[in-house]
């Protein structure tokens, strides 16, 4: 171990070691003590150092951080000499496993940083490498604005014209990171570097900038952390961590007719159970190697990577947390959930090879996924006692406590509730959420105030801004949490059915990233699978499933009351009180594209969706059916958007249209099966009653967003009585007696049939010539025909979307 300096000056200086990088490109000229250096003082192509020293100087004031900062190109003229190489040798090591050579020389002050999602490719597939410059990102912060945080094709991200954009970005980070301390903690800076360095490049003079600026210090930081504490000749452990058995624990039910009554802040609260449990391991793993938050590389949907030192230390620690948590679980949940461990020592030379290290570590950890529990001390004591089927759990199935109670539903029920009004999530010890019978320290709690005791970090959910006075550390994340919460009421399901057009059913909307463990292993160009490049990728997945999601939520919903003004453009929708029989709930639902309601009215806003679970690269979304349609269609039109439109990265989905009063595991079951179908029928597709669709059109066959726009114009012609809902359910009886028999068929051939099968075309003709009533306009026969003839083959989402809509009308 290195003794010069301790870990934490190492891990922060190593984080900030080209912080200059943003200052000097903002425009700052450093103190005047660094303004007199020369090349020789700070090492060739270092000229960042002294602005990164003089950032060190201002905002930390330790003289040990700013020493190993200047020197980290020149480590032999620092005061610390063993701990500057360890920040220059984790900085060269971290830059040439991330860069590679442009062709020409860049402009740091301008260059854009580049998109990752461009760059993915997969054999068999089309080439998309040809677009790579064509996708940028502005200069903004983190937010979860479209606007700020999408990729854009916009050519000039940093232009001038309205002053330097790094200046701007720089003054509101430099208010910030004073505000937050002298210095701030690790993880509190570690936030700040992520929310203003996030979508700026790293390196663009010689290297092509597709690495930003936090991916580069993060990663930085994680293998200085390692060479500090190094052992062995290989000073490296990759720490690869996984839930098994997620969905049989959420899902899973032990009788669902009699766990109905609030099932859905169940499921949500079991998810979110699963993503502390493995956030605490972590956590423990990395608390028991003395090492970082940077040392977490991702932690997303029950799987986490770490980079640890490697000693016999850690190896110990590793070992131990991971059959302490594994023997609680065989002994709580009967081996149906397990956390696989695999880890892999590896060398400053392997670590150069990261997609062959990642490679290696999951065919480890495949192998341990059979061996479950094979570490875990074996239990010799009694057991087996019958139970009368009275003393379980209805919906976990484990037995009682003494006053009729399950603790473990009752800490998801917890939770879940607790999720729908959270903004904040405090991290310590002795809080509500806990995990001591795992062995694990760490405590959770979900709060709306950032109240919490000394000692306990404050992470706030779903905003960039964090800070809060009088709390040490503080952070942000991404979390899926959109309820249809009113006031101090969460809807039920029977509630949202209500709020749907025509029928009253919900929607079940379940769906994930096609392909992402081959996308994620070797999508990237082999040269480029650096650990930098594939964090990246991970955490804009999880941006996008955990944090944009909730800005897409806010498109869809009702409101608790209007003013008389705005309530012209709306429509009223009472919903029965289940706990005030006759004394319904009055909403309002937007009906007018044209307009938007006023501010004051907008504060009344009560979303329609009910996210069950979001990260990673999936989601399950429940709502009226009809909303969840239309949030499928634009779900996919954003992701597409977000991906930079890349064939070789897309979406499949499945969607159940239910009845509320069915049991949500039976509904959530449903929608998995038409998402495996989709998944078993090509992918980049979404099943909706029965049928196997493309999201967009492909030749002759028709995609679910034009299917989705010919079901809302056929919509429109029921309610301007242009046509009958009769004539609707005609049109449908005819589409069965044609292509019902289609579906066991291989898609392919399907399409030909549709195409081919022309012997409803007489018949239909003869429909619309009799039953369109063109009300005095002569193109209305022709306008429905139009609408309806080119799609009839696939007319069973836009027919039964009709159907639907229009009941009771």
């Amino acid at each position: 171990m290195n003794t010069e300096c301790n870990v934490d000056q190492i891990a922060l200086a190593a984080l900030l070691h080209d912080i200059g990088k943003f200052s000097y490109r903002a425009g700052v000229r450093p103190d005047s003590q660094y303004n007199v250096l020369s090349k020789e003082d700070f090492g060739r192509n270092g000229a960042h150092a002294k602005w990164s020293a003089d950032f060190v100087r201002a905002y930390v004031n330790d003289p040990v951080v700013e020493d190993l900062v200047l020197h980290h190109h020149l480590p032999e003229r620092a005061r610390y000499h063993a701990s500057s190489r360890i920040i220059r040798d984790a900085d060269h090591l971290s830059s040439a496993v991330d860069r590679k050579p442009r062709e020409g020389k860049g402009d740091p002050r301008h260059d854009p940083l580049i998109s990752v999602f461009p760059s993915v490719q997969l054999s068999g597939m089309h080439d998309h490498s040809e677009s790579l410059y064509q996708w940028n990102h502005l200069l903004r912060p983190l937010t979860l604005e479209r606007e700020d945080t999408f990729p854009t094709r916009e050519s000039h991200a940093t232009s001038y014209k309205e002053g330097n954009p790094y200046r701007n970005l720089w003054d509101h980070f430099v208010r910030e990171f004073e505000t937050a301390g002298h210095p701030p903690t690790f993880g509190t800076a570690l936030a700040l570097l992520r929310k203003y360095t996030s979508l700026i490049p790293s390196a663009t003079y010689v290297n092509v900038p597709d690495i930003s600026l936090y991916d580069h210090a993060k990663t930085t930081a994680a293998l200085a952390v390692c060479l500090h504490f190094r052992e062995k000749a290989s000073p490296f452990l990759l720490v690869q961590g996984r839930l098994s058995g997620i969905q049989s624990f959420i899902f899973g039910v032990a009788t669902p007719q009699d766990a109905r009554k609030g099932m859905a802040k169940r499921l949500r609260g079991r998810s979110f159970w699963l993503n502390l449990l493995a956030d605490a391991t972590a956590r423990e793993m990395v608390e028991a190697a003395d090492a970082t938050e940077a040392n977490i590389l991702w932690n997303t949907g029950g799987n986490f990577l770490l980079l640890l030192p490697n000693t016999s230390r850690v190896h110990d620690a590793v070992g131990q947390i991971t059959r302490k948590i594994n023997t609680t679980l065989l002994q709580k949940n009967g081996g149906s959930l397990s956390l696989v461990v695999g880890s892999l020592p590896c060398s400053r030379e392997e670590m150069k090879d990261f997609p062959s290290l990642l490679d290696h570590l999951n065919a480890i950890v495949g192998r341990k996924k059979f061996q479950k529990f094979i570490d875990c001390d074996p239990l010799f004591r009694a057991h087996g006692r019958v139970y009368e089927i009275a003393d379980l759990c209805p919906v976990c199935g484990l037995p009682l406590t003494p006053n009729g109670t399950c603790a473990e539903c009752r800490t998801h029920e917890a939770l879940g509730a607790a999720i729908a009004r959270a903004r904040y999530l405090l991290r310590g010890t002795g809080l509500r959420f806990a995990f001591d019978e795992f062995g694990l320290s760490t405590t959770y709690d979900l709060t709306e105030g950032p109240d919490c005791s000394p000692g306990e970090a404050v992470i706030t959910i779903n905003s960039t801004e964090f800070l809060i006075d009088g709390v040490e550390e503080t952070g942000f994340m991404y979390l899926g949490n959109t309820v249809p919460l009113s006031g101090t009421r969460i809807l039920t399901l029977s509630d949202l059915a209500y709020l749907a057009t025509g029928d009253r059913k919900i929607g079940v909307f379940k769906a994930d990233v096609d392909r992402l463990g081959r996308i994620m292993a070797a999508g990237l160009p082999k040269d480029d699978r650096s650990i930098s490049r594939i964090y990246t990728l991970s955490t804009r997945f999880q941006y996008f499933f955990a944090g944009y999601l909730t800005t897409l939520c806010q498109e869809f919903g009702v409101y608790r009351r209007l003013c008389p003004e705005c309530r012209e453009h709306a429509q009223k929708i009472e919903v029965p009180d289940s706990d005030r029989p006759g004394d319904p709930a009055v909403f309002y639902t937007w009906i007018d594209s044209e307009a938007e309601p006023c501010p004051e009215c907008k504060k009344h806003f009560v979303p329609s969706l009910y996210v069950i679970y979001s990260g990673g690269d999936d989601l399950l979304v429940l709502g009226p059916w009809d909303h969840i349609l239309r949030f499928a269609q634009r779900f996919h039109d954003e992701f597409t958007c977000y991906v930079c439109a890349n064939p070789a990265i897309t979406l499949s989905a499945g969607i159940a249209v239910v009845p509320p009063q069915l049991p949500v595991s039976i509904a959530v079951e449903e929608a998995e099966r038409s998402l495996q179908r989709a998944k078993k029928d090509g992918r980049n597709r979404v099943v909706i009653f029965g049928e196997s669709l493309r999201w967009e059109d492909n030749g002759y066959e028709k995609g679910f967003s034009t299917l989705m726009d010919s079901g809302l114009a056929l919509e429109t012609y029921v309610d301007e009585q242009i046509v009958s809902r009769s004539f609707v359910h005609t049109l449908n009886d005819l589409w069965e007696d044609t292509f019902a028999d289609l579906g066991e068929r291989p898609l392919d051939k399907q399409c030909l049939e549709r195409i081919r099968r022309k012997r409803y075309l007489p018949y239909l003709k003869y429909q619309v010539a009799g039953n369109v009533r063109t009300n005095g306009k002569p193109r209305t026969r022709d306008e429905v025909e139009r609408a309806i003839v080119p799609i009839f083959g696939w007319a069973r989402l836009p027919l039964l979307w009709t159907i639907l809509r229009t009941r009771g009308v």
